[in-house]
């Protein structure tokens, strides 16, 4: 009867929060399945974590780092020329079960931007994507400004700009831990020291890795990777479409990034 017991709490609690190692794996909310259409990613590790599914994107959300394991979307080219206007309106994701709390507040006066792993651009398409981009914990991460402002927002530009030659794209990211990391804020959310991001375009992906240092804005060449190397680095198992080597270093696609800024201003001049 204890033991009937123990299993009942256990498929409980992993309804919840995805059970690491070997646990009960949580299913993909219908509403984000489109976000994640090679699988989900697997983290290592026996951290707490849950999955948020939010109108614009999907995320695994760590309750020991207080950030996210990773963040996927799916970037069209009607959501990249979004014209919602920016809400700042930063806010603790209250869907989120407890253990899992972190507030705007962790980040006042640390010297961390509240950083964007899908971007608010990536969700200007409607006011609620725009609106739940701002979650906290579940799409922020503590990034140097430097690095915020700049060369990962020319990434994220960028990648913008790549669905106007490429169409449609899945984009995935997230952080990368080494040794013991410091905290900021009373809730002591973990400071990675770089950051990851992946984009497949059809059958085709190109991956990126930086540290969480400042970096002026420039050629994103410098930053290539492969996938294998982000997974390693940051524990994570990667899916990508059949045929994508992931020991490959793949150079970034041209981007014209006059022609989608002209786009953008024509689809938001009304």
């Amino acid at each position: 009867m204890r033991a009937t017991r123990i299993i009942a709490m256990t498929a409980a609690l992993c309804a919840t929060l995805i059970c690491a190692r070997g646990g009960i794996a949580s299913e993909v909310p219908a509403d984000c399945a489109a976000y994640v259409p090679y699988g989900l990613p697997v983290t290592t590790g026996q951290h707490p974590t849950t999955l948020a599914c939010r109108a614009g994107y999907l995320s695994q959300v760590d309750g020991d780092t207080l950030q996210p394991d990773w963040v996927a979307w799916s970037l069209t080219s009607e959501r990249a020329l979004g014209c919602e206007p920016r809400s700042n309106a930063f806010h603790y994701d209250d869907k989120l079960p407890v253990g899992f709390y972190a507030t705007p507040g962790d980040y006042a006066l640390s010297g961390r931007d509240l950083g964007h792993l899908s971007p608010d651009r990536d969700n200007a398409v409607s006011a609620d994507m725009e609106r739940d981009s701002f979650d906290v914990p579940t799409n922020m991460s503590p990034q140097a400004p430097g690095l915020n402002r700049l060369e990962w927002e020319s990434l994220e530009e960028t990648t913008r700009a790549w669905t106007h030659t490429l169409g449609d794209l899945y984009v995935i990211d997230g952080p990368i831990f080494s040794g013991a990391p410091s905290t900021i804020g009373q809730h002591k959310i973990a400071v990675p020291s770089a950051y990851w991001k992946v984009i497949i375009a059809g059958k085709q992906a190109v991956a990126f890795t930086m540290t969480n240092d400042t970096h002026p804005k420039g050629p994103l060449t410098p930053f290539v990777v492969s996938i294998a190397d982000i997974e390693r680095q940051a524990g994570i198992t990667i899916p990508v479409p059949a045929g994508v080597d992931k020991t490959k270093v793949a150079l970034p696609w041209q981007a014209d990034v006059t022609g989608f800024a002209k786009a953008k201003k024509a689809a938001c001049a009304h």
